[in-house]
């Protein structure tokens, strides 16, 4: 009778440490379900007396109730996402401006440069008028020389006529012909017929350019 007692006593015991540690899982008589742990088998009479069987064979009998112990449970649902992102705060205070620099000590001079080339100098004009012509001369080309070392830099030229004859002579050249002269060449409009005699007097501004 005495060691009925004492085995009673240990399944109680080891019933109470499974349910409080491992989160015994009560179930209806019959056959497991295909999950992990084992199944203790509980007689549905007097319950409370701490009969507890291991079944060997994956069931329980009529007048038991199954117990899984160490059973995984279904994983649960996922947790509520959190709220809206937060306003974005204000911006801090602008730090107070550097003081300004030293001004720098100045530069040493720099070399002086190389001369540069002559200018030009030396202007004098020149100017040389053709021989009379006469009322049945019909052209006549006048060059203007500059003097000697100096350049002609341009040129220009007036035609000498009576006022009847104002008109009937014009230029239709005046460029420099070289370095040093400009030439006009002149001649009577086509058709036109002088009253009297006529020159034609070049100009040349000359200077020394070297």
């Amino acid at each position: 009778m005495t060691l009925a007692v004492n085995r009673t006593k240990v399944q109680l015991a080891i019933l109470i440490a499974l349910g409080s540690l491992l989160g015994v899982l009560a179930l209806g008589g019959g056959t497991a379900p295909a999950q992990t742990g084992f199944l203790a088998c509980v007689k549905l009479k007097k319950p409370g007396k701490g009969l507890l069987r291991v079944s060997n064979t994956g069931t329980c009998r009529n007048s038991e109730r199954g117990i899984l112990v160490n059973q995984t449970g279904p994983r649960g649902p996922a947790g509520t996402p959190g709220g809206p992102q937060g306003p974005q705060g204000i911006q801090g205070p602008m730090g107070l401006p550097g003081t300004p620099g030293a001004p720098g000590a100045p530069g040493a001079p720099g070399a002086p440069g190389a001369p540069g080339a002559p200018g030009v100098s030396g202007y004098s004009p020149a100017s040389s008028t053709s021989p009379t012509q006469a009322a049945t001369d019909l052209a006549v080309t006048q060059p203007t020389t500059c003097p000697t070392g100096k350049s002609v830099l341009g040129g220009g030229y007036v035609i000498g006529t009576t006022a009847a004859d104002s008109n009937k002579v014009i230029a239709t050249q005046s460029f420099p012909s070289s370095p040093s002269v400009w030439q006009v060449h002149a001649e009577v409009v086509a058709g036109a017929t002088m009253t009297g005699s006529w020159t034609l007097t070049t100009y040349a501004n000359c200077a020394t350019t070297l």
